[in-house]
């Protein structure tokens, strides 16, 4: 049914809309970034078991997260593969600075809202996902 509709002319123009091209984007950006999270959770979960630091468990999983994502959106979402260096330390710093994000909505949500915390990590997600995918399109991956 898709296939057709995007082969049916009198429905071509959809498919050449700059918004149409941006839509798909954010499609593939959130579903590839969804396998940085199942990384990051499970380098979380294993190295927890091994590193008895907590916030440095945190730190290498997050991490592994944040450059699978971007290895995966470099060659999928975004299809860029020069100045790899420049790009991933700009996907880096984008990704802590979502994550920093991250903590500053679950801290007013917990303290002031009293949410609780995993209820608050949720809720941050569409926030975080519109800020990062919206920096790395036009900073980490523009012209």
């Amino acid at each position: 049914m898709s296939f057709y509709i995007l082969k049916n002319k009198k429905l071509s123009f959809l498919t050449k809309h700059p918004l149409f091209s941006l839509a798909l984007k954010f499609i593939s950006y959130s579903l590839l970034g969804g396998i940085g999270l199942i990384v990051d959770l499970s380098v979380f979960y294993f190295l927890s078991h091994v590193i008895p630091i907590t916030l440095a468990v945190n730190t290498i999983s997050v991490s592994a997260g944040i450059l699978t994502s971007f290895y995966l959106n470099r060659k999928f979402t975004f299809k860029k593969l020069n100045k790899p260096i420049q790009r991933a330390i700009k996907f880096y710093v984008v990704g802590i600075l979502g994550l920093l994000l991250s903590n500053i909505i679950i801290y007013l949500l917990t303290t002031y809202f009293i949410i609780p915390p995993f209820i608050s990590k949720l809720l941050t997600l569409p926030f975080v996902l519109i800020f990062q995918f919206a920096a790395n399109y036009l900073w980490s991956f523009g012209k």
